[in-house]
């Protein structure tokens, strides 16, 4: 096995205490695992922090649109009954603050149950079709070649508007489709990865496929699979945060992409309640970021690791 990509898979997976020094090496690892700790701890303790804002009973606490207090600091004409908590009130008075914080939990529910679904599916795909060849992979690869010419957003319109908006059924939509650019990418590594002398060697001895595929070629592609899988994150919060905003979300589940539709739908625009629709734009594009981050650092490291070795 490639010793700087064996070091890095150990640092990962064996060794959690050296994996901050490991995330030293690139910058940019170190930011990007930073927002995403941020956002994922105030998701995880949510329900202490902050009120369910679908709750009826959290309805109407305060007038509705009222701009965020701290904006009388800048404008003292601004009476208290216009204003309201940190970052002001929706179309039914509850507090945005709340369906930010609540948002958190659908949002990268969907994210990170996506990607696993999607790395999961694609990994195997890719594993078995690069390293049995022949008709197998002929067969896998013809599927993978398939979704992958397939319309992505028009099809998952489709099948979140035939199967409902739910959460579980947009991550296993949202994972059934987005697992042909793991695929292609295992694929494309075990074809090259199963012809060095390590795997021969192996073979000579009498080990099993499936033991070659996990213990040998699997762990030389690991570091390769983590940048890919954060990108994967990426498009799975941005597909969600889409179809909510075009409305096929489940109205009774608050995520970032609800709060925008909801945003447009009773006229946030209009009224220029700006603060209904930067605080869930700019989670976005921050949890997006701190995954772009992520798989940059991610490379970053595996060229460096590897170029030490």
């Amino acid at each position: 096995m490639d010793r700087g990509r064996k070091a890095v898979t150990k640092l990962f997976l064996f060794y959690p205490g050296k994996f901050f020094r490991l995330l030293s090496l690139s910058k940019f690892m170190m930011a990007g695992f930073l927002i995403l700790l941020l956002f994922t701890i105030l998701a995880i303790f949510s329900s202490w922090i902050s009120s369910n804002p679908v709750l009826y009973e959290n309805w109407h606490l305060a007038r509705e649109f009222s701009q965020p207090a701290w904006v009388r600091f800048f404008d003292s004409r601004i009476s208290e009954n216009e204003v309201h908590g940190l970052l002001g009130t929706d179309e039914h008075g509850r507090s945005v603050l709340n369906e930010v914080i609540w948002g958190m939990r659908v949002s990268l529910f969907v994210g990170f149950l996506a990607t696993i679904l999607a790395v999961g599916v694609g990994t195997m795909v890719g594993l078995v079709s690069g390293y049995k060849g022949g008709k197998t992979d002929t067969v896998l690869w013809t599927i993978t070649q398939l979704v992958l010419t397939l319309p992505v957003y028009p099809l998952l319109v489709i099948l979140v508007a035939v199967y409902g908006a739910n959460m579980w059924n947009i991550i296993v939509i949202v994972g059934a489709i987005w697992w042909t650019w793991t695929a292609r990418l295992i694929r494309s590594q075990v074809l090259t990865v199963k012809e060095r002398a390590y795997v021969d060697a192996a073979r000579a001895l009498g080990a099993k496929d499936r033991d070659i595929m996990f213990r040998h070629i699997l762990p030389n592609v690991l570091p390769l699979l983590f940048a890919n899988a954060t990108t994967i994150i990426a498009f799975a919060i941005l597909t969600e945060a889409s179809l909510a905003f075009v409305g096929l979300s489940n109205p009774n589940e608050i995520s970032w992409g609800t709060m925008l539709f909801n945003a447009i739908s009773f006229g946030a625009f209009y009224k220029l309640a700006w603060w209904y629709i930067v605080p869930p734009g700019l989670c976005i594009g921050l949890v997006v970021l701190g995954v772009y981050f992520m798989g940059i650092g991610a490379e970053q490291i595996l060229a460096r690791t590897s170029s030490r070795q």
